[in-house]
């Protein structure tokens, strides 16, 4: 919604324009009043209690406007998790079952990612028409989806008639130019090739496609990610969700949803706002929801320290790569436990033992590096119920820090500090001790999600930079393993290639689950199925070898096995 006063200003321009920044707001009443109290000429809706406010700031402010406001408010980003398979998955022999006759079809798998090269042969069928039911591109200006103020929605319909022309792109213009979204629509979904020996999980599933805006450069450098990245934002993600929702009833059919995005941010106990909002759309019947696990085990991206009884101090050696410009990094302790930080700089120049004002920013600047610190306590953080601490350091000289961290008060003694995930910030700013536990990414560390490692089928083993459970409260996480690594899948301009990570395994887990929704609700073998029970389907099936004890922190409760899971759970 826009306020009434501005209705006719075009939403899109302002929701993807750098000239305004987005901050969350938790409102249920008088929605437009504080609106206009707080300069925000265009809201979004996204859930009943949750808004979006777009407010005017000069480019070179947004760093201060962010600097006055709760760490909360401000939106999350979200890199990407990733940068032969099938008949390890059990995926195959499904396929050529001719008793079962499953092979997506009456299923939609749905993909929030960067978009789809909708003029691959991998999404056409036989007789030209698209696989892929709706798309909406966030990006380009065009007629939003209903309910929504910004992006371009194209249905099957004008798909099929753009395919039927010479240029496509002329009438939809909608590309993938990183090939992210395209490889996981391919490996879910995508139409068989065998010259390039290429089988998508669920080939005859068809597509909603939402190509999510990149995050805007505020933002970016708000947290300090690397100018290049790829990133998204939360408030755009959940969006994204809400779209999916409404389409799922506007198509009647059931639908899986994959999300591959990984944040470090949180308390790792499935509490953070996204995390909640798949894993409640997840429980509706006709719905699954995976998601990957992350690429963080082997990244040196998360560090674990505890006290023990009578230390005082505990330092945290990091060093920063001359690369990055800055760098933001999150630390949580349990309660009652009340920690403080110092920053120690290469040269050996401190900010000092920070001290503890709960809910605001403060700045301290090291003037021989020029370096400016800042560092924002929260005593109780309202999605973990723990201590919370961050910190953004702008401009921080390169080379070995060390963040000496004071236990002014400690019962329990352990915390935990998470960088942030690879892609966002230079491969050598690493803790030089981190721990590769406890490396399962934001939305992947609720219960009510399907969370997928990755593994090398070639070798048998799990795949180097998988994330590794258990969450933070001690729950088992990642769900299952898949495979991993040198996958095979479709990429825009017509080609193929392969790509390694848990988004490659998620994607193949999100065909699996879509041979589930057909086997179970279109032929109606099992009308109640949703993300749980999928979860427990392929739980209960997976290969688990005898040298290993399950479930564990590298495979969860095993390998992802579909025709295992047909000979364990019957046809009913």
């Amino acid at each position: 919604m826009c306020p009434k006063e501005i209705d006719r200003i075009n939403c899109h321009e302002i929701i993807t324009s750098e000239d305004y920044v987005d901050i969350y707001q938790r409102l249920t009443v008088d929605v437009e009043e504080k609106a206009k109290a707080a300069g925000a000429v265009c809201v979004q809706n996204l859930t009943e209690e949750n808004w979006i406010f777009h407010i005017k700031v000069d480019e070179d402010k947004c760093d201060a406007y962010y600097n006055e406001l709760s760490y909360m408010v401000i939106p999350n980003i979200y890199g990407l998790s990733s940068m032969s398979s099938i008949d390890a998955s059990g995926i195959g022999p499904i396929l050529k079952n001719k008793s079962l006759d499953i092979t997506g079809k009456g299923v939609v798998v749905a993909i929030m990612d960067t978009g789809i090269d909708y003029t691959h042969e991998a999404f056409i069928y036989e007789d030209n028409t698209s696989k892929i039911l709706s798309l909406w591109d966030q990006t380009l200006p065009g007629n939003p989806p209903d309910g929504f103020l910004y992006g371009a929605e194209y249905s099957n319909e004008e798909i099929n008639e753009a395919l039927s022309l010479e240029d496509p792109l002329s009438m939809i213009p909608s590309t993938d130019e990183v090939g992210h979204g395209t490889f996981l629509a391919g490996i879910a979904t995508g139409r068989t090739n065998r010259k390039k020996r290429f089988q998508g999980a669920a080939p005859d599933a068809d597509l909603v496609i939402v190509k999510l805006k990149q995050a805007k450069k505020c933002l970016m450098r708000y947290y300090q990610f690397k100018e290049d990245a790829v990133g998204f934002q939360s408030n755009d993600i959940m969006q994204g969700l809400n779209y999916l929702k409404q389409k799922a009833k506007e198509i009647g059919k059931p639908m899986v949803i994959l999300f591959t995005g990984a944040s470090t941010e949180g308390p790792h106990n499935g509490s953070v706002f996204l995390e909640r909002e798949f894993a409640y759309y997840g429980n509706t019947y006709g719905v699954v929801a995976v998601i990957a696990a992350g690429n963080e085990g082997n990244a040196a991206h998360h560090y674990h320290g505890k006290f023990e009884k009578g230390e005082k101090k505990i330092n945290v050696a990091l060093n920063i790569s001359p690369k990055d410009r800055g760098l933001f990094f999150n630390m949580w302790s349990v309660l009652p436990d009340e920690l403080t930080i110092e920053l120690v700089s290469p040269s050996g120049e401190t900010s000092g033992k920070v001290p503890f004002i709960s809910d605001k920013w403060q700045e301290i600047e090291l003037l021989l590096e020029a370096t400016k610190i800042l560092v924002f306590y929260e005593f109780i953080e309202e999605r973990g119920g723990e201590e919370a601490i961050y910190v953004r350091m702008i401009n921080p000289m390169p080379g070995i820090w060390t963040i000496a961290v004071h236990g002014d008060f400690v019962l329990n003694g352990e915390f935990d500090i998470w960088l942030p995930v690879s892609g966002l910030i230079d491969s050598e700013t690493i803790f030089l001790q981190p721990d590769p536990n406890i490396t399962i990414v934001n939305p992947s560390s609720n219960p009510g999600t399907i969370t997928v490692g990755a593994y090398d089928e070639v070798y048998n083993s799990i795949f180097l930079a998988s994330s590794r459970g258990f969450t933070k409260d001690g729950r088992i996480k990642p769900d299952i393993a898949a495979p991993g690594v040198n996958i095979i899948g479709p990429y825009p301009k017509g080609v193929y290639g392969v790509l390694s990570g848990t988004s490659a395994s998620a994607g193949i887990t999100a065909g699996a689950s879509a041979l589930l929704l057909e086997w179970g609700i279109v032929k109606g073998n099992d009308l109640a199925l949703n993300t749980v029970a999928v979860k427990t389907y392929l739980i209960r099936g997976a290969k688990r070898r005898e040298n290993i004890d399950y479930p564990n922190r590298e495979w969860g409760f095993g390998e992802l096995d579909l025709l295992n899971t047909y000979n364990v759970v019957g046809t009913k």
